[in-house]
């Protein structure tokens, strides 16, 4: 059966590619979910007769490395292409869509306003369809060029010799079981689990597959700890968040720790809600954070560490923008355009929808302290900084490859809940409109139904950031987004990666300002005066604040210090 349905997967790897190349990414999503049952009874039949076989276990990881993620990689390798190109063509459609883009994120943030539900529900839906047309028309447009930049075919051999020495991949997968001795009326696809490969550097032929039971129950942990831990007042000291994360540590690290031996710098690669999680607060033996004893580094897919070192455009000047005036009118944001001689961009009006309207962001006073010392450490004179009235959206959007792009402001992930229209029902699914960070005038935006200010996912898409080595968003939920298995995560994440950028740091719950604003300068000096590679130099910043939290609280309590995680290039 094994060599059968590996060769049915590799049919199926070369139906998608070619599906990559000329399709919008809900059309991509959608043909995706057609092949899914072949690669989940695939992997069942190795997880559950083959596992032991080395020489089995290491080519269904191949077949993992090409599949998870396959969507973002193809809309990645898209963007590149549009980013490099000089095709007058490309460029026209790439403009178009990123004001189409702009168009949806108003839209749904507006809300029905007096045209009522189901005008606004078909307005939505006619430009998410110009949307896909100009996506599938680009894709066409740009497909040759973009298939040249591709990352090589990834198998388990290349990304084991790829690996830094030491170190080692965990690559999740969660997967519902198909059940090869169902007879009859009995169920075939049992309940989902999770599984995880761990290959070592250097040693594609020892490589493991570990199955970690089932996924409700970890999944269930992970909700409860996330809550326990926001929910941080009701217990401060963090005794709930511990029993918690001693249980997850159980169950899904536990397993791993005895194929992982000695190793400590791991890049991982989470499946499922295990995105939603830093593997660093979960407590193993001796009551040790994991941060305490190992350096993580998050990856979208196990794939991408063979992209490291690809030079993909030139870089600007370092940009750092916080501490916006939430509250800027409209004069104010004039003004501040006018000074700094960008021209304004045209903005709709409309009525926002109640969910929204009630909405309204504070200051964050250690923003400013913030962004005044990273400019320092990135250099006064070679960096541009912008706060207050000059904290524009305008400016974010009109930057070019940024070397490094450093957001200090609020975040937000919106659930369908948060969106639906006043009648309660038909909530709008896309994701991408959902999470973001907001700017200076997005209090305004919140009361008048114009959208200045707040930059959703969606809008994020259409920045140029190939050239940028690091985005820091030093704000809440960043990291959150809508789950899809094998996927990763829709939000906030994705567009940065999607839109060019090779590394990123960011939150998993909403961070405390002054715990953040020492974590960050902490990063910077031990990125850029002790020359730490990035996940070692965020770890490192983040043990200095775990010391200094136990000192001024008395207490380990992971939500002042364990909501940041990197993503990317070390």
């Amino acid at each position: 059966a094994f060599p059968l349905m590996l060769r049915a997967q590799d049919i199926d790897g070369k139906l998608i590619d070619q599906v990559m190349g000329f399709t919008s990414e809900d059309q991509k999503m959608k043909f995706l979910g057609t092949k899914e049952h072949n690669l989940y009874g695939f992997l069942s039949l190795v997880s559950q007769h083959t596992k032991d076989n080395k020489d089995v276990v290491a080519r269904s990881l191949t077949v993992w490395l090409k599949r998870k993620g396959v969507v973002l990689e193809a809309q990645k390798r898209f963007q590149d292409a549009l980013a490099l190109s000089d095709d007058p063509k490309v460029m026209e459609k790439a403009r178009e869509l990123a004001r189409i883009r702009g168009q949806l994120s108003r839209l749904t943030f507006a809300g029905p306003g007096k045209e009522g539900p189901e005008a606004y529900r078909k307005k939505i839906k006619e430009i998410e369809e110009e949307k896909e047309r100009l996506e599938a028309e680009l894709s066409r447009l740009s497909d040759a060029f973009a298939k040249t930049k591709k990352v090589g075919k990834a198998d388990a051999m290349q990304v084991a010799s790829s690996l830094p020495q030491g170190s080692a991949l965990i690559d999740f997968v969660k997967l519902p079981v198909y059940s090869f001795t169902a007879k009859g009326k009995e169920k075939r696809w049992l309940s989902p689990r999770y599984l995880a490969f761990i290959l070592p550097a250097g040693r594609a032929d020892s490589v493991s597959l570990i199955d970690l039971g089932d996924a409700a129950g970890t999944d269930r942990l992970i909700t409860d700890l996330r809550r326990a831990i926001t929910n941080y007042e009701a217990d401060p000291e963090g005794r709930d968040s511990s029993r918690i994360s001693r249980r997850l540590y159980d169950r899904v690290f536990l397993p791993l720790s005895k194929e992982l031996k000695d190793t400590k710098d791991i890049y991982i690669s989470p499946d499922g809600n295990l995105n939603l999680i830093p593997f660093e607060i979960l407590k193993g033996p001796g009551n040790r954070y994991l941060i305490e004893d190992y350096t993580f580094n998050y990856l979208g897919s196990g794939r991408d560490i063979l992209g490291f070192g690809m030079v993909k455009g030139k870089s600007s000047k370092p940009l750092v923008i916080g501490d916006p005036d939430y509250n800027l009118d409209e004069t104010g944001q004039k003004d501040s355009l006018r000074k700094l001689g960008i021209t304004p961009g045209t903005r709709s009006v409309a009525t926002r929808s109640r969910d929204m309207s009630s909405k309204e962001f504070s200051p964050l006073p250690g923003t400013k302290e913030e962004v005044e010392s990273i400019t320092s450490l990135l250099g006064k004179k070679e960096t541009s900084l912008y706060t207050g009235k000059d904290a524009l959206e305008e400016v974010l959007m009109k930057h070019k490859g940024p070397k490094v792009l450093h957001l200090a402001t609020h975040g937000f992930f919106l659930t369908d809940q948060d969106l639906l229209d006043e009648k309660r029902k038909a909530p709008y699914e896309n994701p991408l409109v959902r999470s973001g960070i907001v700017l200076a005038g997005a209090n305004r935006s919140m009361k008048t139904g114009t959208d200045e200010g707040i930059v959703t996912a969606e809008k994020i898409l259409s920045l140029r950031l190939h050239g940028t080595d690091l985005v820091v968003l030093s704000a809440c939920e960043t990291g959150l987004g809508d789950v899809k298995s094998g996927e990763g995560v829709f939000g906030l994440r994705r567009a940065f990666t999607q839109a060019g950028t090779k590394g990123l740091v960011m939150s998993l719950w909403s961070v405390p300002d002054k715990e953040t604003k020492e974590i960050m300068v902490n990063f910077y000096t031990n990125a850029l005066v002790k020359k730490m590679k990035r996940p070692e130099a965020l770890r490192q910043a983040i043990l200095t604040e775990l010391t200094g939290v136990r000192k001024r609280y008395g207490t380990t309590n992971p939500f002042f210090w364990g909501a940041f995680v990197y993503m990317g290039e070390p």
